[in-house]
């Protein structure tokens, strides 16, 4: 890869199995939770719903891959957290 590998949601269920068996270089997002063990080489507070942060995010780390695991099971911003983000 050419750049890292940023993970959306790094912090939940998903995204922590994920970074756990990752290797570096990872850039992992979190919205609200802890930063969780893994090889992340850093940790971003990035709410995936906005689309300005998420261009603003993409023009600084220019990922080579995203795997997005941000997910709500249910409430009004999960269709935009899950789909749109």
């Amino acid at each position: 890869m050419s750049g890292p590998l940023l993970v959306t949601g790094a912090s939940g269920y998903l995204g922590r199995a994920l970074l756990a068996s990752s290797e570096p270089p990872v850039i992992a997002t979190r919205l609200s939770s802890a930063e969780a063990a893994g090889p992340a080489l850093e940790w971003l507070r990035v709410d995936v719903r906005d689309a300005g942060a998420v261009e603003e995010l993409f023009e600084r780390v220019r990922p080579a891959a995203v795997i997005h695991t941000a997910y709500l099971q249910k409430g009004p911003d999960a269709w935009d957290t899950n789909v749109t983000g």
